[in-house]
């Protein structure tokens, strides 16, 4: 996964950003100030950012959410924050099907996965 840093330039992108680098801190603010943003989506733009393979045309545009780039990201943090604000772990995303879940578990990350079992009574 790519290392970069996200430009900050919006408000969503904060919020992707804080996901994906485990700013728990900064994300819990941000949610705090905008809670319709829990389930915002990652546009293409981020995307191509978030996995180099985005950058040369091989994945299409993909909508998910920032939980699941907490876990595939293996942020424990997060993904013990994200669904006690009222993140739904089970949102897909468009291109996979997947849902947070099913990230953590491509990403090789059984921590995860078992965290998120934990925190949503599955």
């Amino acid at each position: 996964m790519l290392e970069q840093t996200l430009e900050p330039a919006s408000l969503d992108g904060q919020i992707i950003d804080s996901a994906r680098t485990g700013d728990v801190e900064s994300l819990r603010g941000l949610l705090d100030e905008h809670p319709d943003k829990l389930h915002l989506k990652v546009p293409p733009y981020e995307m191509s950012l978030l996995f180099p393979a985005a950058q040369s045309g091989s994945i299409d545009a993909v909508d998910l959410t920032p939980l699941h780039l907490a876990a595939a990201y293996g942020h424990a943090e997060v993904v013990r924050v994200l669904p006690d604000a009222g993140a739904n772990p089970r949102i897909r995303d468009t291109k996979h099907d997947g849902d947070a879940f099913g990230w953590a578990e491509h990403f090789k990350k059984p921590e995860i996965v078992q965290l998120l079992k934990d925190r949503t009574a599955i």
